[in-house]
């Protein structure tokens, strides 16, 4: 990454092979539309992607019915609180990012220029924002986490230092930032696909954050990313949770749930606010490829890379679900953006005397101390990330430092300690919990070494079995890279030919071939050392649509940015219809949220009866089912890696011993997911249901009166609801008692 501008090194394409060689792209990118659309789906009824495409352009009425919903409705009022409250969580973290950046000598433009080399632009406005966001949102992260175990879980800890922090922005108010070029000195010829085309990406913004103020439909969102912090609100800390294994790791995106649901003392509407401020990572991601698109390499590969990535049907999948890999992403692509910048400034500083500098070691500090703190943000949200992003750049950086020359051979260490500490400063906190919880700080991995709480061997090797790759070789491989180039269920139909053909852009060679090693490694990574779940990779986007961006300038004829501009419009076309479809994402965007929150398309039907029939006081044991997040009474229940709660009450006890627990414990209902509990069983499959857990055995209780004749739905045969006999009675009385 050489610190000179990109314009010194342009090589436009040779007009007499420029016309073949877009032929053949355009005819590549028909031929993989064509394959794209080809697909199937698993779990759609319509089965391939180009027949639910002509599904919904035949029916549009039918997605356009389940946005106002039946009898149709607009609300959109009812969201102020979610938005507004999510909207001031990202302010004050782009407050706070901001003094922090001037913390590691990063601060406003002016005070940094003269300390940064002639060759390399300082930062600019669009990296100054989005930097300083996701280093604040982090920050807010870890001071909630910081606050949930000190048992300080308060509004007014979070409101004061917030006006504090907005008092003392407004008070020192800096110089407005110059815009600037903040990058790579662009040939003027690629103008024509300027900033004005961002607004292609509008209307995906808008379904983006539509989605996401409303309320959840993914298993894993329903099972621990929101259910764990709604149980931190419920119980007043962040505590370990014996019961639910996910909600013992780093949660570092989850805690804007928790501190929604504690600003406006309310879980179910905290947890929307909580999903819509990871919903705004996507375009916080977007103005990060705008920028890097930019310095890199031109501001129409920023443009294009900005726009195709909101565009994939993947980010806005992970964004309205409440699913974190879009933050991962933001992160990741920060955390390599900051390395970069630190590559460039080391290599303009090689080529300065010792004397010039000394003083500029601040500036290499601060951008090293930058990605090493977006790592752990990434850290924070996932373990693979400590794969994905902290190794490789942690490699990157000791790889640079080594070929500092004999000069400099002493300092080599240092950056390593810059970026491990930065590194460290950024997740170390949620290993430090784990740690002081548990006794293993990463749990619930490497059981072999830490042990931990609540963990058994058998539980373990379970645990392993299901998060390992089950299948090496050449056929599994290519199976592998089928998915990740077309098969991977919600793809862009443009992402990959464009990202192909930024291999070729001979003006941004190194760029290019950067972009593409690390989104192979982070490929390889995910195929050698995960379980392959095709989510899994989706945070390496950002990467795969910079480099698509830098394949969009290819060419700066008028003819090719107007073929590339069209192309780009019907790939957009094409998404946009997945991206609002009810077979991709819950999409009942002006519902009001009473009536979704009751959705019987979203909810369990069990769990709407539950909510009206549990007496106060008493509790739900749930057998099978996890999901438990719209059980909106106290619940008792377990993921199928943790201790079955069911085992624990009913296991070798007899009929009256089992009664006598269910009381002490306040259980008036056991709800029974048969289908779960099968779907468990199944050969290859986690397994955790223990054996007893049978219809005979609830049976014989109903018989031996613990339990009553089993509730029933009709068009819910596999879940029954037994009242507990005693307990119900028992309820009944009390409630009747009151009411005299």
């Amino acid at each position: 990454m050489s610190g000179k501008p990109a314009s010194t090194s342009f090589k436009p394409p040779d007009r007499a092979d420029e016309g073949p060689v877009a032929a053949f792209f355009f005819l590549f990118t028909a031929a993989y539309v064509c394959l794209y659309l080809y697909m199937e789906v698993p779990g759609l009824i319509v089965e391939s992607r180009g027949r639910l495409l002509f599904h919904r352009l035949l029916l549009p009425e039918v997605s356009a019915g389940n946005w106002f919903g039946f009898p149709p409705s607009f609300a959109l009022l009812d969201r102020w609180p979610v938005l507004t409250t999510a909207v001031a969580i990202l302010v004050t973290g782009w407050l706070a990012g901001r003094l922090l950046l001037e913390a590691v000598g990063l601060g406003s433009r002016a005070a940094v220029a003269e300390k940064w080399p002639q060759t390399v632009p300082p930062l600019a406005s669009w990296e100054r924002i989005v930097f300083s966001c996701g280093v604040g949102l982090n920050a807010i992260s870890l001071y909630v986490l910081a606050a949930g175990l000190a048992g300080m879980l308060n509004r007014w800890v979070f409101i004061l230092p917030a006006a504090a922090l907005a008092a003392l922005s407004i008070w020192r108010a800096p110089p407005r930032w110059s815009a600037g070029t903040g990058g790579a000195q662009a040939d003027r010829r690629d103008d024509e696909i300027s900033t004005r085309w961002l607004w292609m990406a509008a209307p995906f913004v808008a379904a983006i954050l539509l989605g996401a103020m409303l309320p959840p439909v993914d298993f894993d969102v329903r099972e621990y990313h929101l259910q764990a912090p709604k149980e931190f609100f419920q119980q007043g800390s962040i505590r370990f949770l014996p019961h639910n294994v996910y909600g013992n790791m780093p949660l570092g995106s989850e805690m804007f749930s928790l501190l929604g649901m504690v600003l406006v003392d309310d879980w179910w509407l905290g947890a929307l606010i909580g999903k819509t401020v990871i919903a705004f990572f996507a375009p916080l991601t977007a103005l990060a490829l705008l920028a890097a698109g930019r310095r890199f390499a031109s501001p129409g590969a920023g443009v294009v890379a900005a726009v195709l990535y909101l565009s994939i049907p993947w980010v806005s999948v992970v964004s309205t679900s409440g699913l974190i890999e879009g933050a991962l992403a933001f992160y990741l692509l920060l955390s390599l953006y900051a390395a970069l910048l630190w590559w460039r400034v080391q290599d303009a500083e090689n080529d300065q005397s010792d004397a010039d500098r000394q003083g500029r070691w601040k500036v290499t500090d601060g951008c090293l101390a930058l990605a090493g703190f977006c790592a752990g943000g990434a850290v924070s949200c996932k373990y693979p990330a400590v794969l994905f992003v902290a190794v490789p750049l942690a490699a990157l950086v000791v790889a640079r430092s080594a070929r500092w020359g004999p000069a400099r051979r002493g300092r080599v260490g240092r950056p390593a300690i810059i970026y491990s500490l930065a590194l460290f400063a950024g997740c170390g906190l949620w290993f430090i919990k784990n740690w002081a919880l548990t006794g293993n700080p990463v749990y619930p991995l490497l059981y072999d070494w830490f042990g931990g709480e609540t963990r058994t061997p058998e539980i373990n090797a379970r645990w392993l079995d299901a998060h390992r790759p089950h299948q090496f070789g050449l056929s599994p491989l290519i199976e592998s890279v089928v998915i990740v180039a077309v098969k991977s269920a919600w793809l862009s139909p443009v992402l990959v030919p464009l990202a192909a053909l930024g291999l070729f852009v001979r003006r941004y060679r190194w760029p290019a071939l950067l972009l593409a090693g690390y989104f192979g490694y982070v490929i390889a990574t995910w195929w050698l050392f995960t379980h392959r779940i095709d989510r899994f990779w989706i945070p390496v986007l950002p990467v795969l649509a910079l480099l698509a961006g830098i394949g969009a300038v290819w060419s700066t004829s008028l003819a090719w940015r107007r073929a590339t501009l069209a192309t780009l419009a019907v790939g957009l076309g094409v998404s946009f219809v997945f991206v609002t479809s009810h077979e991709v994402t819950y999409n009942s965007y002006f519902v009001s949220l009473a009536r979704t929150r009751n959705d019987p398309g979203r909810v369990n039907g069990w769990h709407r009866v539950l909510n009206s029939s549990v007496p106060a006081g008493c509790r739900v044991l749930s057998v099978g089912d996890a999901q438990v997040f719209d059980i909106e009474v106290p619940v008792i229940y377990n993921t199928v890696f943790d201790a079955s709660a069911v085992a624990s009450i009913c296991e070798d006890r007899p009929a009256d011993q089992i009664a006598s627990e269910l009381r002490r414990q306040n259980i008036s209902h056991v709800f029974v997911d048969w289908r779960e509990i099968r779907r468990y069983r199944q050969p290859g499959n986690y397994g955790g249901i223990p054996d007893f857990v049978t219809k005979e055995f609830f049976q014989a209780l109903v018989q031996k009166r613990v339990l009553d004749v089993p509730w029933e739905i009709f068009l819910l045969p596999e879940q029954e609801v037994y009242p507990v006999i005693e307990v119900c009675a028992a309820a009944r009385s009390h409630g009747s008692n009151r009411d005299e």
